[in-house]
């Protein structure tokens, strides 16, 4: 039973050494993938990526593309425009139920009309698989009602960093 288990664990240990990514790697690269494709505009890639329940609250995904594209159109019409949206490394990693959580922090950059704006957010990772795929919610807008509704099992449970206003750096002049 002893020679069962261990070997066992040595399969799982190898198959994560053969994909060549941990549950930490995994979170970061999708969670990249999906701030460089809000960057781009590529908002169907971004529902996609967006954890299930949400796109559901939204109408869909044709829905949520269309709120996305329509705000993305407001802001530039305004002289605005998201030029970056960098995820670090997560601050958090729990199993909560059947479900993985990670609370990743954001750096946010915005071209505006007397610079930059520079914003800390987060983002939550969501894995129903163990880590192997992950869907994200922004969180700088999530709020204790909004958790109970997307995420009723993990309020209280994840440390969620608190979202503070962006700094402009202005544009340097010759």
């Amino acid at each position: 039973m002893k020679k069962l288990l261990v070997t066992t664990l040595a399969l799982v240990l190898l198959s994560q050494l053969a994909s060549g990514q941990t549950i930490s790697e995994n979170l970061k690269r999708l969670a990249d993938e999906s701030s460089q494709a809000f960057v781009k505009g590529d908002f169907g890639r971004v529902a996609d990526l967006t954890f299930p329940k949400l796109v559901a609250l939204m109408g869909g995904k044709e829905k949520m593309v269309a709120y996305l594209e329509k705000g993305t159109r407001e802001m530039k019409a305004e002289g605005n425009e998201i030029f970056s949206m960098v995820p670090g490394d997560p601050t958090q990693i729990e199993t909560i139920g059947e479900q993985v959580f990670a609370v990743l922090p954001v750096t946010l950059k915005i071209k505006v009309d007397k610079g930059t704006l520079i914003g800390k957010s987060f983002m939550i990772g969501v894995s129903n698989d163990d880590g192997k795929s992950w869907t994200f919610v922004d969180g700088s807008n999530l709020d204790e009602r909004k958790m109970t509704v997307l995420f009723p099992t993990a309020v209280g449970k994840l440390k969620l960093p608190t979202v503070g206003p962006p700094t402009l750096v202005p544009d340097q002049k010759p």
